[in-house]
């Protein structure tokens, strides 16, 4: 008989408060390679908190419990270990694309930085690189939307720049929070991001 195969993440009462307000109470869940699973609850029921929490990019907040990836307690990390998990072993799709890139640099130069500083890439591979992700995120012609600024692109590019970031270093993990808001009803479908074959969970943690 072949072994269960370990989560690639595991939430063990994992808690979230800030100041003296719990706002995530107490969540166990299980996520496989090639698994997807969605969280389902109403705004405000600490979905977004609880992806936040799991990159340690909540601040102050208070953290407990155990947050289990491959192998190793994220909430016992040092900040330098998890910089190296950011972006390279787990992403984000961050849910407000209007807000989430920097407006003082261009698509390019953001798209570049996470291949400059994730992967040691020289400058030239990492634009040779930032143009691939561009096109498979079909934001082409891509000698355009590199040079472009946050403040030139439609909600929905700017999101499928963000999904290009969070794709860049082809991460274990990634964390998408609500991904496809921004984007046309009829591109939603290829943008719908998950290992294949996957498997799909339904969860009410909340």
């Amino acid at each position: 008989m072949s072994a269960v195969p370990k989560p690639l993440l595991s939430l063990r009462q994992w808690r979230v408060a800030f100041g003296a307000n719990e706002v995530v109470h107490g969540i166990d869940l299980d996520v496989a390679a090639g698994e997807r699973l969605a969280l389902v609850g109403e705004s405000g029921s600490g979905k977004t908190v609880t992806a936040l929490g799991v990159l340690r990019l909540l601040g102050s907040a208070r953290l407990s419990g155990h947050c289990w990836f491959d192998g190793e307690d994220l909430l016992q990390a040092s900040e330098a270990r998890m910089q190296q998990v950011r972006g390279q072993h787990i992403a984000m799709v961050f849910q407000e694309p209007m807000t989430a890139l920097n407006p003082l640099f261009t698509i390019g130069d953001q798209l570049a930085e996470v291949f400059l500083l994730k992967m040691a890439l020289s400058r030239q591979d990492a634009w040779h690189r930032c143009a691939e992700m561009l096109r498979q995120t079909g934001l082409t012609p891509v000698d355009r939307f590199m040079g472009s600024y946050p403040h030139q692109l439609s909600g929905g590019q700017r999101q499928r720049a963000m999904i290009a970031m969070a794709l860049a270093c082809k991460p274990k993990l990634l964390l998408a929070d609500e991904p496809t808001t921004a984007l046309d009803v009829s591109m939603r479908d290829k943008f719908w991001i998950c290992s294949t074959p996957c498997k799909e969970k339904l969860a009410r943690p909340f």
